[in-house]
């Protein structure tokens, strides 16, 4: 007998009155197979296809790429906007950061600028009559810069109340100044001053009188314990010394007390 060309159903042929029986049984048989071959497929049995099943299907984009890779399925949704998900960089700097991240500067052991540093006006300050140390590196220094405006380096050393100062200023460039001044051990004896050895170095010395005279000073270079009456005073070559008026104009030629107090500090 004839078979359909999908499920191999027996199609009975019509017959005689005899057969109808016979036909009718296979018919049955027949259609209780289709009904079993379309059941709804299960995890484990084929079958036809339900409405939900369908819906899925149509919602599956054509040309959708089947076992993506775990880095693949990452990238795209990482890619994804407001999706907060973290990428490899981001977890990275996460993972630097400490248990208990702080912006309080004094809560950082080692803070580090990115750029330079605007007081914006303010002081730099302490509390509880602290220090302020400045302390650079191995043989670094502490540098006060200059520029076109104000000249070389300087710092102002101010009155109490601020409202003036006087600076101590380097230098300018014409000079090509590079030295260093190495001030003394102590702080030296009364009316000392300070002296440079040339090199730099300095030390507390006693001031010399130079050509400043005193009343008795003054009696002392010009002899004046040996003057006589009607005497002047004349160079002999080494000295002032008193010699006798040879103008014969008695003493009328001489010369005062005040005018060779006056020439001797003149003469320094």
């Amino acid at each position: 007998m004839p078979t359909t060309t999908n499920l191999s159903l027996t199609l009975p042929e019509p017959g005689a009155e005899s057969t109808r029986g016979a036909w009718g049984t296979t018919l049955n048989t027949a259609l209780t197979a289709i009904d079993a071959a379309l059941a709804e497929a299960t995890t484990s049995a084929a079958g036809r296809m339900s409405s939900s099943d369908k819906s899925k299907l149509d919602g599956i984009q054509a040309l959708a790429a089947p076992d993506q890779t775990g880095s693949e399925i990452k990238s795209l949704y990482e890619a994804e906007s407001n999706t907060n998900a973290f990428t490899d960089s981001e977890k990275t700097k996460l993972a630097n950061l400490s248990e208990s991240p702080t912006t309080e500067l004094s809560n950082d052991s080692s803070p580090a600028l990115g750029g330079n540093l605007d007081v914006n006006g303010n002081d730099i300050v302490s509390t509880s009559n602290g220090n302020i140390e400045l302390d650079p590196n191995g043989t670094g220094q502490v540098v006060f810069k200059g520029n076109s405006t104000k000249g070389s380096g300087q710092i102002v050393l101010n009155c109490e109340v601020n409202t003036h100062g006087i600076i101590l200023k380097g230098p300018p460039h014409s000079a090509g100044a590079s030295y260093t001044l190495t001030l003394p051990n102590d702080t030296g004896s009364a009316n000392q001053v300070l002296k440079t050895d040339g090199n730099g170095v300095t030390s507390w010395v006693d001031q010399t009188t130079g050509g400043s005279y005193g009343d008795s000073d003054v009696d002392t270079h010009l002899n004046t314990s040996t003057a006589s009456t009607n005497q002047i005073l004349s160079w002999n070559g080494s000295d002032y010394a008193w010699v006798a008026d040879q103008t014969g104009g008695g003493g009328g030629g001489g010369v005062s007390e005040d005018t060779v107090v006056a020439l001797a500090l003149a003469l320094g």
